[in-house]
This record gives C-alpha cells, sequence and structure tokens, in this order.
C-alpha cells in the first residue's frame, strides 16, 4: 500500500444485499397478505348467500325464543323487508302545492329504513268516511323517507284535514 492514497472504508452496501432485503419485504408483504386474505377468501365462499340459510345456520341448537333475535341478525344482511308496527313510526302527510299528488314523509322510523306502504284516501274527514268513501289502495315507495304518492282528481277535492290517508301498513328493512 502506498501512504500516498488515504485509506478508505467501503460504506456502500453490495448491490446482492440490497436485492435480497428487497425479496425479502416483497415475500413478508406477500406472507401478510395472504394470512389476512386467505381467512377473508374462505369465509366468503362459506358464508350464508340467502336469508334462509343464514336463519338455518344462526338457529342450529338454539331454542325457539332466539328467532326474533336471530332474524333481526339475518334480515340486515339480506335486505330482507319486514312489516313495520305503525306504533314504531312517525310520519305526516300533506297535499302538494298543486294538490296533484300527497306526500308522506317519515319523521322518526326507529330500528327501520321505510321502504314502502299502501295507502288509500277519502274526500272527507276521517271522522265521517265510510267504507265506501275510500279510494283503492296504491303503493307508495319511499326514498330519504318519503314518498310521494299520485292522486286522482276526488281525491283531491277538499283542502288536506279535510280529507283523509289511510294505510294497510309499512315496511322497511333494518338499519
Amino acid at each position: 500500500m502506498s501512504t500516498d492514497e488515504p485509506s478508505q472504508i467501503r460504506t456502500e452496501v453490495p448491490q446482492s444485499a440490497r436485492t435480497r432485503g428487497f425479496i425479502r419485504a416483497v415475500l413478508l408483504a406477500c406472507l401478510v397478505v395472504l394470512a389476512i386474505g386467505l381467512p377473508i377468501a374462505i369465509w366468503w365462499a362459506w358464508r350464508d348467500n340467502s336469508y334462509e340459510a343464514c336463519m338455518l345456520s344462526e338457529m342450529k341448537g338454539q331454542s325457539q325464543s332466539m328467532y326474533s333475535m336471530v332474524d333481526k341478525l339475518c334480515s340486515p344482511r339480506f335486505k330482507r323487508e319486514v312489516p313495520i308496527l305503525i306504533t314504531e313510526i312517525e310520519y305526516e302527510w300533506g297535499h302538494s302545492p298543486l294538490g296533484a299528488s300527497a306526500e308522506i314523509r317519515i319523521k322518526k322510523s326507529g330500528e327501520y329504513n321505510v321502504t314502502r306502504t299502501r295507502v288509500r284516501f277519502a274526500p272527507k274527514p276521517c271522522n265521517e268516511v265510510k267504507k265506501e268513501d275510500w279510494s283503492g289502495f296504491k303503493d307508495a315507495l319511499f326514498q330519504e323517507n318519503v314518498a310521494i304518492v299520485p292522486l286522482d282528481p276526488e281525491e283531491t277535492a277538499l283542502p288536506m284535514g279535510q280529507s283523509c290517508m289511510n294505510s294497510d301498513g309499512f315496511f322497511g328493512t333494518y338499519k
């Protein structure tokens, strides 16, 4: 060695060591993805694919008293529509400004997303309505808690408050 050349310490990592480090990082990332992804893929392949299958698998070995709780578990998974007791929601209705339709607005829906109802109208105050005064039932579908129902001319003869609306039930899905 010559004394004219200063001694240098090599600080660079050899190319082969960097490549090995990169390969190890990629393999580790693959193992993590596999460890997380495989159980999800197995669950996805074996999960219940219908409300009925969900009810059967969840009720297996359970007493009949568990039915309503299991129904509330399985129904939202499959967006199953259920009847809603009128006492479980609050709603209001009124005529559109031109009177050609009625608007039904859900004010409080509890544990439900209200999806539809069937309504009928009578051109009299509710306390004066007889069976023959009612129109036929019409389906009303809700979007963002509001349903618009087209009215026939005889159903709009009197202003709101002097006419009557009746529903044969509300339906919805669990939230």
